[in-house]
């Protein structure tokens, strides 16, 4: 439990129980790298029958004891921080609309706040014309607002992951033009020029549930990135130029290709296997 691992042990109430308690400790040995031999060779019904064995088995757990305090005790500090620095964010966004929409704090109650921003939202909206078509246009329950939080969580992850996908594709095509012996002379100069503007482009998702909340209708339709639409912003006059003289089809295939002369086809038999 303290350190946060799906192995655990279940309490023997009969004779049976003791064939599969041994076998999870000997897996919550395994997890926590248990490196005595004699806790983990052996015959698994008696490798723990031996006093010795039984010491070496305590002092083990007692030592590991220790270090999953000092690790559950800095994760629940950690938490404890982000949930301060959580709180606070909230706080600060809060006081930030309450000052933007000029909610009167005068006896102010939450029902009383939600109501003069509901309001003052209407009021808002009303001076725009053209209002976004939004996708979710329904009350939500406790319980779909938990799902929508945690559907932020893990876009926030997906777009991550593809953020890394795509510097890594950048370092890899980098590292592409470091094989000459020439251009590796001159690799940490390329290198003091390539990691600041790398560190620029390094991108830490922040997917929020008001954002889910605001997505407009126009999201669910995917523009292909070979689409026309697309293409016509990308040509210019040095595309046409550099493709203007490719042939349509540059030939190449094996069925395609003449037979050798027939003295090539003599010379090939005499020679020497």
């Amino acid at each position: 439990m303290l350190y946060g691992i799906e192995e655990k042990l279940n309490p023997m109430k009969t004779k049976d129980d003791i064939e599969p308690f041994l076998f999870e400790l000997s897996e919550l040995l395994s997890v926590l790298g248990c490196a005595t031999s004699q806790l983990v060779d052996g015959d698994l019904m008696t490798r723990f029958l031996t006093k010795e064995a039984r010491i070496l088995l305590l002092e083990f757990l007692l030592s590991h004891m220790k270090s999953a305090r000092l690790t559950a005790s800095h994760r629940l500090k950690r938490e404890s921080q982000e949930r301060l620095e959580k709180r606070k964010t909230e706080a600060e966004a809060l006081a930030s609309i309450i000052i933007q929409l000029n909610v009167n704090t005068e006896h102010l109650t939450v029902e009383n706040l939600f109501s003069q921003l509901k309001t003052q939202i209407h009021n808002r909206l009303r001076q725009f014309q053209n209002l976004p078509d939004i996708l979710l246009k329904i009350s939500l329950t406790q319980d779909e607002w938990l799902i929508v939080e945690e559907y932020s969580k893990l876009m926030n992850v997906e777009f991550a992951k593809r953020a890394d996908l795509l510097l890594k594709r950048l370092d890899v095509t980098v590292d592409s033009f470091m094989w000459s012996d020439r251009i590796k002379k001159m690799e940490p100069e390329i290198m003091d020029m390539y990691k600041p503007g790398r560190e620029r482009l390094e991108y830490s998702p922040k997917v929020y549930v008001e954002d889910i909340m605001a997505a407009p209708s126009e999201y669910l339709y995917v523009v292909k990135a070979s689409s026309a639409k697309v293409r016509e912003k990308t040509r210019n006059d040095i595309s046409s130029y550099l493709l203007k003289d490719i042939p349509a089809d540059r030939g190449g295939r094996t069925l395609e290709l003449d037979k050798p002369e027939p003295f090539i086809q003599t010379r090939k038999a005499k020679a020497p296997k």
